[in-house]
Order: structure tokens, then C-alpha cells, then sequence
């Protein structure tokens, strides 16, 4: 049985996760910590039996506390400050660096601490994204791979970068846990905050109201259904139980190659809904990444995942979930 910590578990992906895994066998959510910012909501984890939701920040939680108790052995980390447009604002400069890595310094040290205690292994599952590799030109067809160099271009991306080669430093130096880093492409599904993109989307489209769009809407963004990315999730975990040299402090890729324009988008899911999506060009994000492309090949061969989900009828589960959240007909 593989016991789970899951952080921010109230969160978007983090709560998917939750459900996933309270009902995969072979697995037992041991609990969920979680600070309780505005981007979650606690009824998303408070409906399951015998699941403890610690509400802490993980900068400053009892770590050694929890684990002692909950006797986990795979964290899967999901606890950050991710919203690009807020990292803009430099009041929001230390809430990121604190929730992005401190918070990770936090969680290593406790690993290691708690191995020290109880010569108990926890493997750490880091949930990072795309965007520490930077953009490259819309008219590029190239894919970035594991491989290549971190060049964040805002402070979110700075910050989980920084926390990748914070556990990979950690680990080269002291070599006594083992750690998986995930990067995925944008995620959407059900429970994502609505100020997000395709939230925004398909509220302003039942709201009658005008659909926000960055310059020209021409950035193109990589699209992930949430469900698919947590089945790589529960296939990186299986592995690692049956064969740990093939993944331990390895790196790896999660995208579905549907790669669209943000005006892509807006259309399709307003085609998707019925209606006509009227846009409205807002200034450009400072600093505005271009496009994302991941090279997902190494996942593709060692866990033999490939995203399953199409964009068009994914995006029919956020539309449900958006319109029972606002109080539309279903």
C-alpha cells in the first residue's frame, strides 16, 4: 500500500488528485496539507472519511509532526502560488518566493530529517510546470526536452525553477532521498479557479460578458486535460515502486501536444457552449510568454503514457463544472 501526503490538496490539480487516488486501489491518501488560500476551497477534501487535512503553510508547518503521524512513504507536492498575473505584482514578490521555495527547502528537510528518526524512505513527486524552460517563437516547431536549460521569464517561473535545482542540489550533496520532478503543460479540468484562462473563458461567455484576450491573442499554450496529467502521476509512483533507479532524481515531461492560440481557445469553447465569443483585446501581459512546447517522449517510452483526453470533449467537463459553479442550468 502506498501511503500518500498529498499538498495543496484543496487545490485545482492537487484536489483531482485527491479523488483519483482515494479511489485507485493499491493507494491510501494518508492526508492532504494545504493552507487554504483563495485559490482553494476546503469542501473539494472534506467529504471523504478518515482523510486529515492539516491546514498549514508549508513554509511553516509542524512537518516532522505530520509525518511521524501519518507515516507517509511518496509526498506529492502540488502546493504552490501559481497565477503568472499575480507574480507581476511586486507586493506578491515574497508570498511567491515563500510558498514556491521556502516551502520546498521546508518539505526536503523534513524528508530527511524524518529518514534520519525512523529509517522510513520518503519518495518526493514535485509537480512543476513548463514554463521553467522559458517561451520560444510562435512559428518554432521546436519541442523542449528534459535536457534543456532553465530560463524562466517571470517570477512564478523563477521561483519553481529555483526549487528544482534546490532539490537536485540538496540530493547531489547529500544523496540520502529520492525525488521525481514533473513538468506539465497547462492543465485544465474541474475545480480550477475562475481567474485563470479557460474559467475566465467560459464565465464571461454564460455572463454575457466580453472575453479578455492579452495583445493580440496569438500566445500559444500547450493544453493538458487534469486527468490524464494525474495518470502519469499514478504511473511515475507504480514505477518507482517497481524499478526506483529508473526514476530517482530523473525529470520528466507531460504535455498532449494540442498546442492552440489563447483566440483558439476562447472560439472553440464558445462553439463548444453554443453561443458567439465576443473578444476583447486587453494590453499585453508584461513580459507575456510566447509559446510552450514540451517533448514528452521520455514519459512516452518509460511509463508508456500518452494523453488520451481531446481538448474538445475535455473541455466539456470544465464547462459542466463552471456552469453548476455558477448557478447555471445544467
Amino acid at each position: 500500500m502506498k501511503k500518500l501526503i498529498i499538498t495543496g490538496g484543496a487545490g485545482f490539480i492537487g484536489s483531482n488528485a485527491v479523488e483519483y487516488f482515494v479511489n485507485k486501489d493499491g493507494y491510501q491518501v494518508a492526508a492532504v496539507i494545504d493552507k487554504l488560500t483563495y485559490a482553494a476551497d476546503i469542501t473539494r477534501v472534506n467529504n471523504y472519511d478518515n482523510l486529515p487535512l492539516y491546514k498549514f503553510d508549508i513554509a511553516k508547518a509542524p512537518l516532522a509532526r505530520i509525518f511521524e503521524k501519518e507515516n507517509p512513504n511518496v509526498i506529492v507536492h502540488f502546493a504552490a502560488e501559481s497565477h503568472v498575473d499575480n507574480s507581476i505584482v511586486d507586493s506578491n514578490t515574497d508570498n511567491f518566493i515563500q510558498s514556491n521555495y521556502t516551502s520546498v527547502a521546508k518539505l526536503i528537510n523534513a524528508i530527511r530529517v524524518h529518514k534520519v528518526k525512523t529509517n522510513n524512505d520518503i519518495f518526493l513527486v514535485h509537480i512543476s510546470t513548463d514554463e521553467v524552460l522559458g517561451d520560444i517563437p510562435i512559428d518554432s516547431t521546436e519541442e523542449l526536452d528534459e535536457s534543456q536549460p532553465l530560463r524562466p521569464n517571470n517570477l512564478y517561473a523563477a521561483t519553481k525553477a529555483a526549487a528544482e535545482q534546490l532539490i537536485q542540489a540538496v540530493h547531489h550533496t547529500h544523496n540520502d532521498f529520492d525525488y521525481t520532478i514533473l513538468r506539465a503543460t497547462n492543465n485544465y479540468g474541474p475545480n480550477q479557479h475562475l481567474e485563470k484562462f479557460i474559467p475566465t473563458v467560459i464565465s464571461k461567455i454564460f455572463q454575457h460578458e466580453k472575453i479578455p484576450l492579452y495583445g493580440k491573442g496569438q500566445n500559444i499554450r500547450e493544453w493538458l486535460c487534469t486527468r490524464d496529467f494525474i495518470t502519469g502521476i499514478d504511473k511515475v509512483i507504480t514505477h518507482y515502486y517497481n524499478n526506483p533507479r529508473d526514476i530517482r532524481s530523473e525529470i520528466f515531461h507531460f504535455g498532449s501536444g494540442h498546442r492552440i492560440t489563447n483566440f483558439k481557445v476562447a472560439t472553440t469553447i464558445a462553439a463548444n457552449i453554443g453561443k458567439f465569443a465576443e473578444i476583447e483585446y486587453v494590453p499585453d501581459r508584461l513580459g507575456h510568454d510566447r509559446k510552450y512546447a514540451l517533448n514528452c517522449q521520455k514519459a512516452k517510452d518509460m511509463f508508456n503514457w500518452h494523453a488520451q483526453i481531446p481538448f474538445e470533449s475535455g473541455i466539456q467537463t470544465v464547462i459542466m463544472d463552471i456552469k453548476q459553479r455558477l448557478g447555471e442550468p445544467l
